[in-house]
């Protein structure tokens, strides 16, 4: 997932990253915390931890404890500003960004813990049943030589078609994070890819899925952009179904249901949730 810096999916955290940890382009950074944040090691790692903190507290919310919450971060991020005594907008002085970095770290720490403790109560009171299911982010991660090649032939394949949705880059496999997901009983775990770079947008980065047939691969999800991929608890055609949170600057956001349809799967709901 991208997370990019506090001002994270549009505009609500300092950095936006995405659901587990991989980096924010420092050369994007916008709002005066992006270029604090970016400045020190330690509070882009600090950063990150903040970003999962914060979609484990959300994937377990009803549309109005996500609405709530989305309140409460966006109030958080404006007593950063004031607090920290930083500007509303463009890049601090290197004074300035020096003097607002404790500041910042005690803030994202605090906030941080803040959303761990929604978390871990909701897991505690949400348990399922033996045989259950619960709802889970997709944890992806940078990928591994083997894993790239395999990836940069897929794409090659997917983004050289005719009417692609992206033009097909070499360098998409290698900078891409992956996650291999069990949905299925009766299948090995699909291939998960979140692409990087150009293939994001202000709304997130597109990921791709795809499956392994009798030792051939085959395209299996597609969505344009979004803050994370969620595995739920429900099933379609005995394969769990997905939802992805697309963001529309700081404004919108919709989740995205899709359910499998026996080849790949297909959006079946769309909800704007703030």
């Amino acid at each position: 997932m991208r997370f990019g810096t506090l001002s994270f999916i549009g505009g609500l955290m300092l950095v936006a990253a995405n659901a587990d940890a991989s980096r924010f382009d420092c050369h994007k950074a916008a709002m005066p915390s992006d270029f604090v944040v970016c400045s020190n090691p330690a509070l882009l790692e600090e950063n990150n931890l903040l970003a999962s903190a914060w979609f484990k507290a959300r994937s377990g919310m009803d549309a109005a404890g996500k609405t709530e919450l989305v309140k409460s971060q966006r109030a958080w991020l404006k007593s950063i500003t004031s607090d920290c005594g930083l500007p509303e907008r463009g890049r601090p002085s290197n004074d300035l960004i020096k003097k607002s970095e404790i500041c910042i770290l005690g803030k994202v720490q605090t906030r941080r813990k803040f959303l761990e403790g929604i978390a871990s109560k909701q897991k505690a009171a949400t348990l399922p049943d033996s045989g259950a299911h619960a709802d889970q982010w997709v944890a992806f991660r940078p990928s591994n030589a083997r894993v790239s090649s395999l990836l940069d032939r897929l794409l090659k394949v997917e983004l050289s078609r005719s009417g692609a949705d992206y033009q097909y880059d070499p360098d998409a496999a290698q900078s891409a994070q992956i996650a291999w997901v069990k949905i299925s009983r009766d299948e090995s775990p699909y291939l998960f890819a979140m692409l990087q770079g150009s293939y994001c947008g202000s709304g997130g980065c597109a990921i791709y899925g795809f499956r392994n047939v009798n030792g051939k691969w085959r395209k299996a999800y597609f969505c344009f952009g979004g803050e994370g991929l969620e595995v739920l608890d429900t099933s379609s055609n005995g394969h769990r179904d997905l939802r992805q949170d697309e963001q529309d600057g700081a404004a919108m956001e919709t989740e995205i249901t899709s359910v499998w349809d026996g080849q790949e799967y297909r959006v079946a709901r769309r909800q704007v949730i703030n």
